[in-house]
């Protein structure tokens, strides 16, 4: 029940710390695997009438909040009446298209990239979200194996400076005023019930966000 969201770093470039030779490899010191490239998941098609909004704070409430229980959880995602909801929120990190949330393991995220495309209404391998997506993915590739969780986010910084300067320089765009409804909240459940509303619920809209409109 952990999370990680779109990291936005800052910083110049770096060759990182010496290692001396014969030195087992660090995993928290970033380093890309040989011929990585990232691979553009599409967003899923936005579902508005799967969920409600109390399903998607019972769900937060239930399996992702601080109160959360695995008897709690459980109890939601097996009711009848939850099994659409929960099957519009969640993608694993290997599927070909990603709803609002993806979990790996343990992990998961929001899919602040694929509110990018459905905001631009671009969902091409050029566009924001896909650069968004990217460097995220560089990101993870580069620190796989690092842990604990502030270490990891040590070395996800790190990588933005260093082995995945490129991707993070390409997805600048990030910080456009105009993606605020994907990016600019405070909390983990801001994010989850935001992507999870946009992906999964009638109360609110692509159209919405590109009007301005604030996620409800």
């Amino acid at each position: 029940m952990g999370f990680v969201v779109t990291l936005v770093v800052s910083g110049g470039c770096g060759d990182g710390d010496a290692v001396p030779i014969g030195a087992p490899a660090d995993p928290c010191s970033p380093e890309l695997p040989a011929n990585w490239a990232p691979t553009w998941r599409r967003p899923a098609v936005p579902q508005p009438g799967a969920c409600t909004l109390g399903q998607i704070d019972l769900e937060y409430a239930s399996c992702e909040g601080p109160s959360a229980t695995s008897a709690r959880c459980s109890a939601f995602r097996n009711d009848a009446a939850n099994v659409v909801c929960v099957s519009c929120l969640f993608s694993d990190e290997g599927a070909a298209l990603y709803g609002p949330i993806i979990r790996s393991d343990d992990v998961w995220r929001s899919n602040t990239a694929g509110c990018i495309a459905l905001l631009d209404g671009d969902v091409s391998a050029g566009g924001c979200g896909a650069r968004v997506q990217a460097s995220s993915s560089c990101y993870d590739a580069a620190c796989d194996g690092c842990a604990p969780v502030d270490a990891y986010v040590a070395c996800r910084q790190k990588a933005a400076e260093t082995s995945c300067r490129q991707y993070y320089l390409d997805a600048v765009c990030l910080l456009r005023p105009q993606y605020a409804s994907c990016t600019e909240y405070a909390s983990n459940r801001e994010f989850f019930v935001a992507a999870a509303t946009l992906f999964c619920s009638s109360g609110s809209s692509v159209n919405a966000l590109r009007a301005g409109g604030a996620v409800e």
